[in-house]
């Protein structure tokens, strides 16, 4: 089973135009529950253009500790039909070597009132994520969004609130995987 949990916290700085945020998640996968838990500082910036359209870019900072339970882990030299609990001799066990790695990404946003645009990347340094010798670097993942807010008052009257529609697609994109949402 797959476990993830995440908790962040932001601020808005607004007398200087700035955000800060601090990310941290945590997730635990496999039968060994090899974990990653990565803590992150995000720093972004708001650039306001002729006061009708806003660019904020930002970037992220990150250190990922990684783990797994080696007493979980069940080799071939342990599987006796019927005996449980014997040690690995296997010198696969000692070979697994778990590495910590800082990660960088950025994105940015821009927006008006009625539309947005943004764009993130993540994974910029490409971190090797191998348990075992040799190079297995996690892939650059890409995002793209765009949408708009549209007023309905022409079709729909409720008194003093303008109800209103807001289309948007989210397209991701991470070695070989792809998401496209699409909603409204």
């Amino acid at each position: 089973a797959y476990y993830s949990s995440t908790v962040s916290l932001d601020y808005n700085a607004a007398n200087i135009n700035s955000g800060f945020g601090i990310l941290m998640s945590q997730d635990s996968e496999g039968s060994a529950s090899l974990q990653n838990t990565t803590a992150s500082f995000i720093y972004s910036y708001q650039a306001n253009f002729n006061n009708k359209v806003i660019f904020r870019p930002a970037l992220k900072f990150g250190y990922t500790f990684r783990d797994i339970d080696r007493s979980k882990l069940i080799l071939g030299d342990q599987v006796d039909f019927g005996v449980d609990g014997v040690p690995s001799s296997d010198p696969s066990v000692n070979a697994i070597r778990l590495k910590n790695h800082w990660d960088i990404g950025a994105g940015g946003l821009f927006y008006t009132k009625k539309y947005w645009f943004g764009f993130s990347f993540d994974h910029l340094t490409r971190p090797n994520r191998s348990v075992l010798e040799g190079s297995d670097p996690l892939p650059i993942r890409y995002s793209v969004h765009v949408g708009g807010r549209f007023p309905l008052k022409r079709l729909v009257s409720m008194g003093s609130i303008a109800p209103t529609i807001a289309p948007s697609v989210l397209y991701k994109r991470q070695g070989n995987f792809q998401q496209l949402d699409a909603g409204a």
